[in-house]
């Protein structure tokens, strides 16, 4: 039987069809969540070094902390100085989740660092100390684009300058979450650096025209195309 349907299911990957038609299990709503830590790990290869913490909320939504590692362009003061400054701000974010956890500092969370694997099968450097703590993390609303500048998305991005402990307290012992998750909900911004690009801009005045309608932590998640065309799709 020559069927459309037979040979492209039989052409499409196992991979594929994991999650193919699935919703998305991205967090959409802006504000204080309180999440597990599911997996913290490095990833180098030829042409980059980042780190990602991936969360999941209560509800089993998934966020995530992804930041890129710098190395100095060339050997100029200049280039080895904005790397460094670069690198320090990583380690800042990989500190403030470790006293929101209740660790020391960043030193133990890669205190027992090990060898594994991603999803594609590269190799990574996993921080197993993270994983199942719990901690408060504030979200805010960031359109982002794909790699072609043709799409834009509304997703949830993590305030990586507050993270609070599993009660929503500060170090300071306050409890803010409530605070901070509130003024985060009005939060909706492009991406620096992408504020120019078409399709963000169509994208930003769709979501701020909805937040001004009464509903500010419920954001437009159909990604809006550099045409101006909105679809059904997910990020």
């Amino acid at each position: 039987m020559n069927s459309i349907l037979i040979n492209k299911i039989n052409e499409t990957t196992d991979k594929a069809l994991e999650t193919l038609g699935q919703a998305s299990n991205k967090c959409r709503t802006a504000g204080a969540h309180l999440v597990t830590v599911e997996k913290a790990f490095v990833k180098a290869t030829d042409t980059y070094e980042a780190l990602t913490i991936i969360l999941k909320t209560a509800e089993g939504e998934e966020l995530r902390v992804f930041e890129f590692l710098s190395t100095p362009k060339d050997d100029s003061a200049e280039a080895i100085s904005k790397a460094e400054a670069s690198n320090t701000r990583v380690i800042a974010i990989v500190n403030r989740i470790a006293h929101a956890t209740g660790m020391k500092d960043a030193k133990q969370v890669i205190g027992s660092a090990t060898e594994g694997t991603d999803e594609k099968g590269g190799a990574i450097t996993l921080f197993p100390k993270l994983a199942n703590k719990k901690l408060t993390v504030i979200t805010f609303t960031e359109i982002q684009t794909d790699k072609d500048d043709k799409k834009a998305y509304a997703v949830q991005e993590v305030d990586t300058f507050n993270f609070l402990d599993k009660a929503g307290k500060d170090g300071m012992g306050r409890e803010i979450a409530d605070k901070l998750g509130e003024a985060a909900k009005l939060k909706i911004e492009a991406k620096y650096g992408k504020e120019g690009v078409s399709c963000v801009q169509a994208k930003l005045a769709q979501v701020l025209e909805q937040a001004a309608g009464g509903t500010p932590s419920a954001v437009a998640t159909s990604p809006v195309a550099a045409e101006v065309v909105v679809e059904d799709s997910d990020i």
